[in-house]
């Protein structure tokens, strides 16, 4: 449920940086109607998809991380991703850029955006899915920060299941977007409902800190 609100919180930010691409993909969908929206379905499939994958590698290799520490070392890790959610927070008001996370993203997509060409050729519905999996590696701070959360859950399914449902809470705004292109939804990225957004995130990341804290000082009393 906090990876959904995470998704959703940040759907001002998802607006403003893919609204270019959801317009664009519009445009590549044939047909009207329910069709289009089918197209746009099967985009959010494939984001979702690659998202998933991408928690299950950080959610591995957070769990051999963890592993390899001294036991109680967990909490250090609950800490760390609680500071990288307030950091999350902060770049959506505005107020900086996390540039080291974007960078290993840009990294990773250079070498996957020369598939899109090779997509052409599969038929509809797959060229769709396979547009959409591209779309959910493109070098973004929030995605690639939500995944840095997921490498902390424990294992590799949890990460993945954490990537997914923060992509599910970003699906509305994204898909909506996607089929009402014409700036219906604009709105989203005005400036109060972008530091409302920030702010909910930087709370999500003072409770993930804060949430040990008051567990362990139940157990003490």
């Amino acid at each position: 449920m906090a990876a959904v609100f995470l998704g959703l919180a940040g759907s001002a930010h998802c607006v403003a940086m893919c609204g270019g691409v959801a317009a664009a993909l519009d445009r590549a969908a044939s047909g009207t109607g329910w069709r289009r929206s089918g197209f746009h379905a099967l985009y959010a499939m494939g984001r979702l998809g690659s998202y998933a994958l991408l928690g299950a590698l950080v959610g591995a290799l957070g769990h051999a991380v963890g592993t390899a520490l001294p036991t109680g070392s967990q909490l250090g890790l609950r800490l760390a991703a609680g500071l990288l959610l307030i950091a999350i927070g902060i770049s959506l008001a505005g107020f900086g850029r996390l540039r080291g996370i974007e960078r290993v993203g840009a990294a990773a997509w250079r070498r996957l955006a020369p598939l899109s060409k090779r997509l052409s050729g599969l038929p509809a519905p797959l060229r769709a899915l396979g547009l959409g999996a591209l779309w959910g590696f493109l070098p973004c701070g929030l995605v690639y920060g939500a995944a840095g959360v997921a490498a902390v859950t424990g294992t590799a399914a949890s990460g993945a299941i954490f990537m997914t449902a923060f992509g599910v809470g970003t699906t509305p705004a994204v898909f909506s977007l996607g089929v009402f292109a014409s700036g219906v939804f604009a709105g989203l990225d005005r400036w109060n409902l972008r530091k409302l957004s920030a702010c909910a995130v930087v709370l999500c990341g003072v409770w993930t800190i804060a949430g040990p804290i008051f567990m362990s000082s139940g157990h003490d009393h």
